[in-house]
């Protein structure tokens, strides 16, 4: 699965891509059993709910579903590209089915209720003031408001075009120091792939019912990872272009306090839940459609 990356603080992915649609063409040929979801029980009183709210807003989580529900149309657009570069295609009874399955697991309700559950649930108030605290510092916000307007107005071809540039143009050897440092720090394509393997074994698992081992997980996050080092190279350089050297590093600086690398963390936990847990319930409405269909039949 190759994961379209949404450009908040932490960078977070979007499922849209090639496997994605491998795996959705495993869920229309596959007889399945239920998916498995883990329910997650609150912490009493872990945080005041509005310091929860504070740090989904100062992180962008607030905007996590709204993004991961306009990324609908071109997943299913790309699913359908990869079926057919195999000879493939979706029945025509199936295709107006599966989009608007699609639309309803990952509807924006259903992921941003994923998430605040997450949050909720694994706050820290130490860590979720601080972290809120510093990411209203104005150098943060400044940043802040460029990976807005990547989220805004970013697209596969105009990545694709700065891509091409940086061919013509390479960055300075400092400014490629300071995206690595970056990188190092957020880790960014690594839980780009983490969470890929994770949503594919989480489908498969719906799907067929079959168990998976770690030594699974990680071949396949392996596969996953080198294009997620590359795709993340190219969208630090585009996102951040317009930040001086020092400002990028003081950034860096700023995001490597204990408070805010505890509050990744806890931000990366909630984001990969709420992928995995809607993709299951994606899992288990296609095999309702696959059953209904073969009854039918």
């Amino acid at each position: 699965m190759s994961l379209q990356a949404s450009s908040r603080l932490l960078r977070v992915p979007l499922p849209a891509g090639f496997l994605f649609g491998l795996v959705i063409w495993q869920a229309l040929i596959v007889q399945a059993v239920p998916a498995q979801v883990v329910r997650i029980a609150p912490k009493a009183n872990a945080c005041d709910p509005a310091l929860v709210d504070a740090g989904m807003e100062v992180s962008g989580l607030k905007d996590f579903g709204k993004l991961m529900s306009a990324e609908i149309n071109p997943m299913f657009a790309q699913m359908e590209r990869g079926l057919r570069a195999q000879g493939k295609r979706l029945l025509p009874e199936d295709r107006n089915r599966i989009f608007e399955i699609m639309q309803q697991a990952f509807a924006t309700e259903a992921v941003n209720e994923e998430v605040l559950r997450s949050m909720r649930s694994h706050c820290e108030p130490k860590a979720f003031a601080a972290a809120v605290e510093q990411l209203r510092t104005p150098l943060a916000t400044k940043v802040r408001g460029f990976e807005d307007q990547f989220d805004r107005s970013h697209s596969p071809s105009a990545v694709n075009r700065y891509a091409a540039s940086l061919q013509q143009h390479p960055p300075a050897e400092t400014r490629e120091a300071l995206i690595d440092a970056m990188e190092k720090t957020v880790h960014h394509a690594d839980f780009t792939a983490d969470t890929d393997a994770h949503v594919i074994v989480a489908l498969y698992m719906g799907l067929s019912g079959k168990a998976t081992d770690d030594n699974q997980l990680s071949a396949l996050r392996e596969q996953i990872l080198p294009a997620a080092r590359k795709s993340t190279r190219i969208e630090l350089l585009m996102i951040y272009r317009n930040l001086t050297d020092e400002e990028l590093d003081q950034y860096i600086m700023l995001l490597r306090t204990p408070e805010l690398q505890r509050f990744q963390t806890i931000y990366k936990s909630a984001v990969q839940n709420a992928i995995v847990r809607r993709s299951e319930v994606l899992a288990a409405m296609v095999r309702q459609h696959i059953d209904t269909r073969a009854a039918r039949h």
